[in-house]
């Protein structure tokens, strides 16, 4: 069956930090239900924007502990402030460079406020490196790799939680052609700083539950804006980034 778990990509210190920001979550921002396995649906923009924002208080600021019995323990907001030099490594298909280099493009219309996104032609040039080859080499190229995930990544931070370096591997062995388009999305997707799944919206890149859809949906490029609204900062706690985010809603 295919796998679609992530690997641990937080540092340890994160953990005490992150079950207070739980707390502090749940008590200042609940979240309104949606129904699970439903696509991405609203009535009109400000409907998105509202629903968008709540799943990204489980994507942009929860972690999956998968190993340490911890999911979904709040987190701060962690992106990129500098731009983004990817290098492709181990043995792509013709097709895994087109689906990139689509994604970048894509990146650059959807989401303008993120860095800009080049890609390089060695790894001491890139900050991101995405490696494509067997299943039982992964572990080999990406931080914290979780043994049988058939895609993964992981990324490192400074102080300031700003991202300064990540990692992706997809199996070769493992993956058809759609669902390898899939991964390319999804973990790089996560690497930018939504880094866990939902349960909400099926047709989304980040849905728990495995698919191959191959495009991101309103609900993940929305997501993906609010994470890198210019009115955020990084190391913002989730309470301070949906305030600001909510009242730009309502606006």
């Amino acid at each position: 069956m295919y796998k679609k778990e992530h690997s641990s990509w937080k540092l340890s210190f994160r953990l005490l930090s992150a079950l207070f920001a739980l707390t502090l979550l749940i008590c200042t921002a609940p979240v309104r239900p949606a129904l699970a396995d439903r696509d991405f649906s609203y009535t009109d923009v400000q409907d998105a924007r509202l629903k968008a924002l709540d799943c990204l208080m489980i994507c942009g600021f929860s972690v999956e502990w998968n190993d340490a019995g911890t999911a979904n323990a709040a987190t701060t907001l962690t992106r990129w402030e500098t731009p983004i030099r990817i290098c492709v490594t181990g043995s792509p298909s013709a097709d895994d460079r087109d689906q990139l280099n689509k994604f970048i493009m894509e990146l650059a219309t959807h989401c303008p406020n993120m860095p800009n996104i080049s890609l390089v032609d060695s790894e001491q040039k890139a900050n991101v490196v995405i490696y494509y080859g067997p299943l039982n080499t992964l572990g080999q190229h990406v931080d914290y790799y979780h043994e049988g995930n058939w895609g993964s990544f992981s990324y490192h931070y400074n102080g300031r939680h700003q991202i300064t370096d990540g990692k992706v591997g997809i199996a070769t062995d493992k993956n058809s052609k759609a669902s390898k388009r899939h991964l390319l999305r999804e973990e790089l997707t996560g690497l930018f700083g939504l880094g866990n799944d939902h349960e909400l919206y099926a047709d989304s890149i980040l849905y728990q539950q495995w698919t191959t859809v191959g495009q991101l949906s309103d609900v993940d490029w929305l997501m993906l804006n609010m994470l890198y609204d210019p009115d955020l900062t990084c190391g913002m706690n989730a309470t301070q980034a949906y305030k600001i985010l909510m009242n730009k809603i309502l606006q």
